[in-house]
């Protein structure tokens, strides 16, 4: 069970399915979740495997909620890794997030 936060077409989670032992459920759901307006009170009730995201970070003023949000997921589905990949666009905004 994996959540990929900013997904858009699911390309990187649809990708790495092709590296897993696990097929394509067919319960599969695609949900909004808006990171900022995510509380622990609006909290998926879902559990999680692992939580995803790639390119997520363009703009600082996201970076606060962003990170609010993985820390909420993380702690509600412990132990679950996180993986974040990044491009650095604006290296103030990069020394931001890190």
């Amino acid at each position: 069970r994996i959540i990929e936060l900013g997904a858009g077409s699911g390309l990187l989670g649809l990708t790495l399915l092709n590296f897993s032992k696990y097929q394509l459920d067919e319960s599969m759901k695609i949900e909004e979740l808006d990171w900022n307006q995510y509380s622990i009170e609006n909290n998926h009730h879902n559990y999680f495997d692992c939580v995803l995201a790639a390119h997520v970070v363009y703009d600082p003023s996201m970076i606060e909620n962003l990170v609010k949000t993985i820390r909420i997921l993380l702690q509600k589905n412990q132990p679950c890794p996180a993986y974040i990949a990044n491009t650095i666009r604006n290296e103030s905004t990069y020394e931001q997030l890190i």
